[in-house]
């Protein structure tokens, strides 16, 4: 709940893994239900090993978007 009090619209960036993407909707459903607006991204390979140039370009092009 407390990220509710912070937050209206979330990204949620989770790798192109079958479990990876089950756990993405789930997050998904749990943000909804604490009246958090989420847009799921799937990119291939694992987030947390991009490159930070790479990182900081998706952050750009992701706040450009209507969520």
């Amino acid at each position: 709940g407390e990220m509710a009090k912070h937050f209206n619209h979330v990204f949620i960036i989770f790798d192109d893994e079958e479990q990876a993407q089950a756990r993405a909707e789930s997050l998904a459903f749990y943000l909804a239900g604490l009246g958090v607006r989420a847009k799921r991204i799937t990119i291939k390979g694992d987030p947390g090993e991009m490159h930070q140039n790479d990182a900081n370009a998706l952050i750009r092009d992701l706040l450009k978007r209507p969520i």
